[in-house]
């Protein structure tokens, strides 16, 4: 990345804040969905988006867009801690995914990550990784499927009715 690149974006994220904060109106709900790049041309005489995730969606969706993202990746990190710390066969399922979010949660302050399918298919398996995993919100349940596991009679053959040689 050259440093004029980073320059720009740096300006785009300045003309984003300023137009976040030019009305009270903004400041509460957002400028809208797709407004900063409608704008963007007028203000700083080229067309470009905003390469960060969060300030994008504080921007154009406000608080509440924000604050519902933010929520979307914390439950998903949740859920993959408490699968995790489970410690059943799919904790290291769980631990990779885990660091795969953080990563992408990383990226995305530098890039306009949400449009990429990779990112919903991340979430969407971490939430499918806590749901597969049934025993772990249950603890009482999981206690009583080892309990079941101990109890169960064990095949024996019988060494009686063995032909000896």
């Amino acid at each position: 990345m050259s440093g004029r690149t980073i320059a720009e974006r740096l300006d785009a994220n300045k003309a984003a804040l300023h137009m976040y904060l030019d009305r009270p109106s903004t400041v509460i709900f957002g400028t809208g969905v797709g407004v900063f790049s409608a704008h963007s041309q007028r203000i700083l005489g080229t067309a470009v988006i905003i390469h960060n995730d969060f300030l994008w969606l504080l921007v154009e969706a406000g608080p509440l867009g924000l604050l519902l993202f933010s929520a979307i990746f914390l439950v998903s990190l949740r859920n993959c801690f408490a699968v995790a710390r489970a410690r059943t066969t799919d904790s290291p399922i769980a631990i990779g995914l885990a660091c795969a979010l953080m990563g992408t949660l990383a990226w995305t302050m530098g890039t306009e990550g949400l449009w990429h399918r990779h990112v919903w298919f991340l979430l969407a398996l971490s939430e499918s990784c806590y749901r597969w995993c049934a025993p772990v919100r249950h603890p009482a349940l999981l206690a009583k499927f080892r309990q079941l596991l101990k109890s169960r009679p064990r095949f024996a053959f019988a060494t009686n009715n063995l032909p000896t040689l």
